[in-house]
């Protein structure tokens, strides 16, 4: 698993010197930390209540990440506070579901930037971040659905 950490001091570094709040970015900070990207736990129950149908709705999820990603850009530059909020409080509430603790994270500090001044430059850091764990998520979930197991 060791292959889905990822580093994210630099990108820590430059927010923390640039943000207004004290809102600290999540981050991984080493490869010590061995922080999963997937709540195995949360999935397992999430499989004890669905069954099989676990993952039809992984691979949903899967197929929209990208197009809701993309919608989270698309507010940034467009500088639409309102539908940030929305793109990364749906991608947030779906990701926690699944167990996608990091990437709900993430889009919780996107939400939370959609209602402060926060320069664009640093809402791009984070979703650089989020395009990242994404990466992620997306190769311990298509193993997921391959192996149907976790």
């Amino acid at each position: 698993m060791n292959e889905a950490i990822f580093v994210f001091k630099a990108e820590r570094d430059l927010l923390t010197t640039k943000m207004e709040s004290s809102t600290p970015l999540p981050r991984r900070e080493t490869l010590d930390q061995n922080v999963p990207s997937i709540d195995w736990k949360v999935l397992q129950r999430l499989h004890g209540h669905l069954g099989q149908e676990i993952y039809p709705l992984i691979q949903k999820f899967l197929d929209r990440l990208p197009e809701r990603v993309e919608f989270i850009v698309f507010a940034i530059n467009e500088e639409d506070a309102q539908q940030l909020k929305i793109a990364a409080h749906t991608l947030k509430g779906t990701a926690a579901m699944l167990g996608a603790n990091y990437l709900a994270e993430l889009c919780q500090q996107l939400e939370s930037s959609s209602e402060k001044q926060i320069h664009k430059e640093i809402l791009s850091l984070l979703v650089g971040a989020v395009e990242k764990e994404m990466e992620v998520v997306f190769s311990e979930f298509r193993r997921v659905i391959a192996e149907q197991d976790f």
